[in-house]
């Protein structure tokens, strides 16, 4: 609970108290001498409990938020800083899961620019990218399989490998630009000749 609800069932509670220490209780009145010391205890335990629960409810505003929030991971959206800030305070097992789940994904992205840069021909720029692809479905299909998650967990989970899959392709298009990738060889076969684009001679 936080400390803000432990004051306001404090202040609360408080008031009760003086309520029915003045006769006085849910808009009707009795004499102080039939009221029990533990029957005061008593009302004021579950006037409280009732008070935190109350507080502790999300509002409508705040679930109805949190379902287009979900909704937009499991389309494999990217969250802004406020979404993840709601998450964190209103739903932290999404908000972990999606933090977990990007993190992997920057280490992937990382290691296949990698991998990448470490090719020496254009045919296994393309082999590379089509295996790593498949690679990021192939997790999404036993992620799917996976009896132990929940159906939200599985489509957060799932949404996050076909990023990864998309971002293989965005990387690799963009490796495609660069003079890098123009000064490699066709295939093998060009690569043992020593052959390259004649348009890329002049490439730095």
């Amino acid at each position: 609970m936080r400390i803000g609800i432990y004051g306001g069932a404090y202040a609360y509670a408080k008031q009760k108290q003086m309520n029915i220490k003045a006769g006085m209780t849910d808009g009707e009145t009795m004499s102080a001498s039939a009221v029990q010391p533990n029957d005061i205890i008593e009302k004021m335990r579950k006037d409280i409990l009732e008070y935190v629960d109350k507080k502790e409810e999300p509002s409508e505003a705040d679930k109805s938020r949190t379902e287009l929030i979900r909704q937009k991971l499991m389309l494999g959206g990217e969250l802004t800083d406020k979404e993840l800030e709601h998450l964190k305070a209103k739903a932290p097992e999404m908000y972990d899961d999606y933090i977990n789940a990007e993190n992997e994904r920057k280490l992937a992205e990382k290691a296949y620019s990698a991998a990448l840069k470490r090719c020496r021909t254009k045919e296994e720029v393309e082999r590379v990218c089509q295996s790593t692809a498949n690679g990021y479905l192939a997790n999404a299909k036993k992620i799917s399989e996976n009896r132990e998650l929940s159906q939200e967990q599985k489509a957060i989970r799932i949404a996050a490998e076909m990023r990864k899959a998309s971002d293989v392709n965005s990387s690799t298009e963009e490796f495609r630009k660069t003079a890098e990738y123009r000064r490699l060889p066709e295939d093998e076969e060009d690569s043992e000749r020593g052959v390259t684009c004649n348009r890329n001679r002049n490439d730095v």
